[in-house]
């Protein structure tokens, strides 16, 4: 049997932390974060609910109340009314329509919440669904009732075309 005195031990302890603690550094340092991940410029790929009523009977009545409901939300959120959402390094966001301004975006809770804001005011949360390279799928956090939760997906932009 291998037998090891107590400074041993101490040593192969002392050790054993040391590395795991370099290799959590290592992950930490080289593992994206939403913030940096969420940076560029991303196009609306798909706007969905993601629960439909499928009580209804007939798909139009289905897909016309569904269109209601989207206006209705429509008119009270002015972020959603845009195609092309840029996120820039310095916390800003940039829109395709030049009459929404000063407006930032942050990243709150454990990377997974979403907030824009204007003048330091906030206007919208999302819950950030999934974030790649590639793809985001956002959920929209209302204080209203519907049938169904609305996920937004964005895609990058050079991905889109």
């Amino acid at each position: 049997m291998l037998r090891l005195n107590r400074d041993s031990l101490y040593k192969l302890n002392y050790l054993l932390v040391g590395m795991l603690l370099i290799a959590s550094l290592l992950v930490v340092i080289h593992v994206a974060s939403p913030e940096k991940m969420i940076v560029g410029e991303w196009k609306e790929a798909g706007w969905y609910f993601e629960k439909p009523d499928y009580r209804l009977k007939e798909r139009n009545f289905a897909q016309v109340l569904e269109q209601n409901v989207r206006i209705e939300i429509l008119d009270k959120l002015e972020i959603l009314h845009v195609n092309r959402w840029i996120f820039k390094e310095d916390g800003t966001l940039e829109v395709d329509d030049t009459s929404v301004a000063n407006m930032t975006w942050s990243i709150k809770g454990r990377g997974h919440i979403l907030e824009i804001s204007r003048n330091g005011t906030p206007i919208e949360s999302f819950q950030i669904q999934t974030l790649d390279n590639d793809q985001m799928e956002l959920h929209l956090n209302l204080d209203i009732q519907i049938k169904g939760v609305i996920k937004i997906l964005l895609k990058r932009d050079d991905l889109v075309n």
